[in-house]
């Protein structure tokens, strides 16, 4: 006879027949079967225990993901939404390997360690997700775009009219999800260092609270062929 004679698909599975079947009595019900069957689910589950346990799934196709593992990386093409189910380990990591940022679908969102609202996973991002009692997902490591410990994120050129993701021309404000959480430090023409507080000279000054995304710039209008190289701090 192949053993165990019986397996579950949940832990609460287990513990519920474990609660029915190993049970107090001077009748010698508990037979050696009913002692493998509970020893061989305890090493199962004690092996899905860690949660990389399986191995990361990888996602390379894009279109609307709903992962079926904990730990998730998205290389080649972004998914176009990201939604996810409950876990037993009320956790996820999402590894971002693409150049965009992967949106998140319907109403799901996580919050940063600054209280804001995440609605996507950065490029080149590391995001990791806890949920709280209270039902709600929290950020739980510092990665953002690349950003957070001995790594930071990558300084980028952008031409306004040209690049996609550049500012429009016209206006003085800049968004972009890197931004988010990061100081900048703002080039135009390749030459002029925008200063990071106004001098009060007149001259252009960048203003920015740390946990926004929108990047404003004071005196100064972005006009099409401006040249844009920014470099970003996070702490």
């Amino acid at each position: 006879m192949p053993l165990p004679t019986q397996t579950f698909n949940t832990i609460d599975d287990w513990e519920s027949w474990v609660n029915s079947n190993i049970i107090t009595n001077g009748n010698g019900d508990i037979s050696g079967n009913d002692g493998n069957i509970t020893e061989n689910a305890a090493v199962k589950f004690i092996k899905k225990s860690p949660l990389n346990w399986e191995k990361a799934q990888i996602i390379s196709t894009g279109g609307v993901v709903v992962p079926v593992r904990p730990v998730v990386i998205f290389t080649n093409t972004t998914p176009t939404s990201l939604t996810w189910n409950d876990n037993i380990y009320n956790e996820y990591l999402f590894i971002n390997m693409t150049g965009s940022d992967i949106p998140l679908g319907g109403s799901f969102v996580y919050y940063t360690p600054l209280g804001t609202v995440g609605t996507t996973i950065p490029a080149f991002g590391i995001i990791n997700i806890l949920k709280a009692n209270n039902d709600l997902w929290v950020q739980g490591n510092s990665s953002n775009g690349g950003g957070g410990g001995t790594v930071q994120k990558q300084p980028q050129t952008y031409i306004v009219g040209t690049t996609v993701g550049a500012p429009t021309s016209g206006t003085n404000t800049w968004a972009l999800s890197t931004f988010l959480n990061s100081w900048i430090v703002l080039i135009i023409g390749r030459s002029l260092i925008v200063d990071m507080t106004d001098a009060g000279d007149g001259a252009p000054f960048i203003s920015k609270p740390l946990a926004s995304s929108t990047l404003t710039i004071n005196n100064y209008t972005f006009q099409d062929g401006d040249i844009l190289s920014y470099i970003l701090i996070t702490p």
